[in-house]
């Protein structure tokens, strides 16, 4: 599910990207389309983002709170590192990701769920892989 919050935030953002390329190269102040995305996030604060997304939109568990989600990133992202929640580090990653949430929430309209891709858990349910 976060893979699909977060392609499809990526994909609104890709049209913008190629507009505002274009528009900074003809355009000598260098300016921004107004209609584009915000594209000032890392990648990883998006994939966070999304991740927490649909870890609250999902209904088969109870959701994580975003420090544990902070947490398990932390040891994929640094390995052997430990992770400080009460750390300056750790609470400005928390700003980030849910500054990040709320970009891509807005820009996707609140819609998380793509419809037409129930085949794919239909699929597997099919095969008892779940």
């Amino acid at each position: 599910h976060a893979c699909i919050i977060f392609y499809r935030y990526i994909n609104l953002l890709l049209p913008s990207s190629h507009s505002n390329v274009a528009s900074s190269a003809t355009n000598d102040s260098g300016g921004n389309n107004s209609t584009s995305l915000n594209t000032s996030f890392k990648l990883r604060d998006i994939q966070l983002a999304s991740l927490f997304i649909a870890n609250k939109s999902q209904k088969v568990v109870k959701w994580k709170r975003l420090e544990a989600v902070l947490e398990h990133a932390y040891r994929v992202f640094y390995p052997g590192s430990v992770f400080q929640p009460e750390s300056e580090e750790a609470k400005n990653w928390e700003r980030r990701v849910i500054k990040a949430e709320k970009t891509v929430l807005t820009a996707l309209n609140y819609d998380v769920f793509w419809r037409g891709v129930d085949w794919v858990i239909n699929a597997v349910v099919g095969t008892k892989a779940m």
